[in-house]
């Protein structure tokens, strides 16, 4: 659900950076350095948001259900709640 928004706003700025980030000229030394950092900083963080933190979150979810068998506690299944016990 997320991943075409999250896309399409990396990619325009990474791509209207590139011109920046490719100039050769007069003027160019301190804003090419810059949109550099920029592009490759986007590029990261797109990757950590989009791959790294789903995997963590689920890895962590694994250890808490085993966790749970371990030491006997039943999860709760999403949905359900307290109220009415």
């Amino acid at each position: 659900v997320r991943l075409r928004p999250i896309m399409m706003t990396t990619m325009t700025t990474v791509l209207g950076m590139l011109p920046l980030a490719l100039t050769i000229g007069e003027g160019t030394e301190a804003l090419a350095p810059m949109a550099t950092v920029i592009i490759g900083g986007l590029t990261a963080s797109s990757i950590m948001t989009l791959l790294l933190v789903p995997v963590v979150y689920a890895m962590m979810d694994d250890a808490g259900n085993w966790l749970g068998r371990r030491f006997g506690q039943e999860r709760l299944k999403p949905g359900e709640g307290t109220a009415g016990k």
